[in-house]
């Protein structure tokens, strides 16, 4: 389950002074945003936390946001919790365990348990005090609106901090290419298998430029004479020229986060960091 939703990708979060919509392009200031704003390299707060400090979280003092803002922020949590709860009596019902579907089991946990739900409550209230504009004032956004930019935060955080932790430990099923698992590999690895699936079916613009599948083979796409689409008429070659998009997009995305992470040689020949890239491309 991408955790990101996509009716949420579609919105737009600040970078900056600018609006960049995710999913819909990406440069390298959404590359030195990601960097900065999410610790790639660190696993959860919680991972590994001993059953003393199930209350830590909980007890965490909560800014002071505002009437508006502090609903929009309960009322999402409170909804994960609820929605998150029958699944795990569903579960229990069912006698399906942790072992059967372990991302789901977490991802039950982190709303379920009263500590790590207050630790994801606390980092939407400190997104939301770092935009007092979103709070009050002349520009004071309503709750449905302040709930959707809490959801987009913590979705994109959740799926930010999977890419650093063990499989065993993440909260979705995101999987991602291994340099050594096959043809071609190396020119996908780390990078998110539901975004190369997502390739020849989607338009994204990269560091300015527009990659868009259906738009570059415009004519090739139309029927031909006999009413057979090009995938009836060649197969084989509709896949070749979907897997050469695919190549060339992912190089692309290569090439825009390894400018931003430096320009000297070194920089250039490793390419972005591993887990840049796969928080990268699970966001887009």
């Amino acid at each position: 389950a991408l955790c990101l939703l996509p009716g949420l990708l579609e919105r737009s979060v600040e970078l900056g002074h600018s609006l960049l919509p995710i999913g819909e392009s990406l440069t390298g200031e959404l590359a030195a945003w990601m960097a900065r704003e999410v610790e790639l390299t660190s696993p959860l707060r919680h991972s590994g936390r001993s059953s003393d400090d199930d209350q830590e979280g909980a007890n965490l003092p909560a800014l002071a946001l505002g009437e508006v803002a502090e609903r929009a922020v309960c009322s999402f949590y409170e909804a994960q919790r609820l929605r998150h709860e029958r699944e795990r009596e569903r579960s229990v019902r069912q006698n399906r365990s942790r072992s059967g579907s372990p991302a789901r089991w977490n991802r039950q946990e982190l709303y379920i348990n009263t500590a790590r739900r207050a630790d994801a409550a606390a980092a939407s209230r400190r997104h939301l005090a770092d935009h007092p504009e979103w709070c009050e004032g002349p520009s004071q956004l309503d709750e449905a609106s302040l709930r959707e930019i809490v959801a987009a935060q913590h979705f994109f955080d959740v799926d930010f901090e999977d890419v650093a932790l063990a499989p065993e430990e993440r909260r979705s099923e995101d999987s991602f290419i291994n340099a050594s698992s096959g043809d071609n590999a190396d020119s996908f690895a780390d990078v998110s298998e539901q975004f190369l699936l997502d390739a020849p079916r989607s338009a994204f613009i990269v560091d300015g430029e527009r990659l868009d599948y259906a738009e570059e083979q415009g004519a090739s796409r139309t029927e031909s004479s006999d009413g057979r689409s090009l995938v009836e008429r060649d197969a084989a070659e509709a896949n070749r020229r979907q897997r050469a998009f695919t190549r060339r997009l992912v190089a692309k995305v290569r090439d825009c986060l390894t400018s931003d992470c430096g320009s000297s040689a070194a920089a250039s020949s490793l390419g972005p960091p591993p887990l840049l890239l796969r928080a990268v491309s699970t966001a887009l």
